[in-house]
């Protein structure tokens, strides 16, 4: 007898109002075989939302028209006993949910791994959670390409656990996902149910969402420099840059979904995969040439020059907001090598992302430099 005709399976997630989360959550609502999604959401100390009304408006402001009826949206603190929950609702947690999607993270560049305390002690408790409850759920760390990005190149990078923190971005975030992927190692040799994902750049889906990439990451940031605004220049990168291999998010969450096993039989079997588009493109000879083809116009130049010209750009954030990102691209180091990730484990697991597409291929890119324009001109 299979898991889901003994009890009512349950998914929870976490980082639903997030940009992956809130594709993930759409993906499970859509999904068939999902009969319920509890939607973990970190309480504010000033909070005078519902969980609901929370949830409702950051979808709506992603453009995602997704109907809740399957899902509980609910205050959580994960780092607390209980995730903080009362006792009725943490019992029908441990006695219905089969996956679970970890997504939240706290996204901060600047902080140190220390302040990073809250949520290593997250996902210990929820790996705890998944080694007490008797249905054993399938938890799912979604971690960063940050944790083996001090690699020296050319390398390819397995899909499988970082012998050492020297691999790792010296960022605080990029430590603290390489601890979580020891947490999870160490969880699984325990008898715990889980799997790593680790996951590089992302992008706006086509088929679900909007396709406003962020404007305060640091990529769209860095392109939208080539507005004549504030610096119209983009630079080249060098050797171990110039290859770029970023997954729009509709298919990051479907592939996630398959490589649990929610929705068809498959589930995954491997502790690590890696969850970068297995497509790359050239960012000298294919991006910028298509950015030129969106109407964006801009000189290229070489990496140094760009930080000049940044460094020499106008401070006003409004006009140039890539400027307030001018320490963090100072601290890049050159790469002289490419890093190549395998990805043969979550090709094999995931249909969906063994068809991933490129963001330069069929014009979609005009979309999302489309979506850049209308942000830019509200702001005006």
């Amino acid at each position: 007898m299979r898991v889901d005709e003994i009890l009512t399976p349950s998914q929870i997630l976490t980082g639903a109002t997030g940009f992956l989360g809130a594709h993930i959550l759409a993906a499970l609502v859509a999904s068939p075989t999902v009969r319920k999604v509890y939607a973990f959401l970190r309480p504010r100390s000033d909070e005078s939302q519902t969980p609901q009304t929370r949830l409702e408006n950051s979808l709506r402001s992603k453009e995602f028209n997704v109907p809740l009826e399957k899902v509980i949206p609910v205050y959580a603190d994960i780092a607390e006993e209980h995730f903080g929950l009362q006792a009725k609702l943490y019992q029908s947690l441990s006695s219905e949910t089969t996956h679970i999607i970890h997504c939240a993270w706290a996204v901060n560049f600047a902080i140190r791994l220390s302040a990073f305390e809250p949520q290593l002690l997250g996902l210990h408790n929820l790996l705890q959670f998944t080694l007490s409850t008797p249905h054993k759920p399938h938890l799912l760390f979604c971690s960063s390409i940050g944790v083996v990005q001090s690699t020296r190149g050319p390398a390819t990078i397995p899909s499988a656990p970082v012998p050492s923190i020297d691999s790792c971005s010296p960022m605080g975030y990029s430590q603290s996902k390489f601890v979580g992927e020891r947490i999870v190692e160490a969880a699984s040799k325990a008898g715990a149910n889980a799997s790593i994902l680790r996951i590089g750049q992302i992008i706006p889906g086509r088929r679900r969402g909007a396709k406003l990439w962020n404007p305060s990451e640091a990529v769209p940031l860095l392109i939208r420099s080539a507005n004549n605004k504030s610096m119209g220049a983009l630079p080249r990168m060098d050797s171990g840059r110039d290859r770029c291999s970023w997954i729009e998010a509709d298919t990051l969450a479907d592939s996630i979904l398959e490589l649990a096993g929610i929705g068809h039989e498959a589930a995954c079997k491997s502790l690590v995969y890696n969850l970068v588009n297995p497509y790359s493109f050239s960012w000298e000879e294919e991006l910028l040439p298509a950015l030129k083809g969106a109407s964006l116009q801009f000189d290229i130049v070489g990496w140094e020059e760009w930080l000049g010209r940044l460094e020499g750009s106008t401070e006003d954030s409004k006009v140039n907001p890539s400027r307030k990102l001018l320490g963090f691209w100072r601290k890049q180091i050159k790469w002289d090598g490419e890093l190549v990730f395998d990805t043969k484990a979550a090709r094999e697991g995931s249909k969906a992302f063994g068809e991933a597409r490129r963001v330069v291929d069929d014009g979609f890119l005009g979309e999302i430099v489309g979506a850049w324009r209308k942000y830019e001109d509200a702001l005006e």
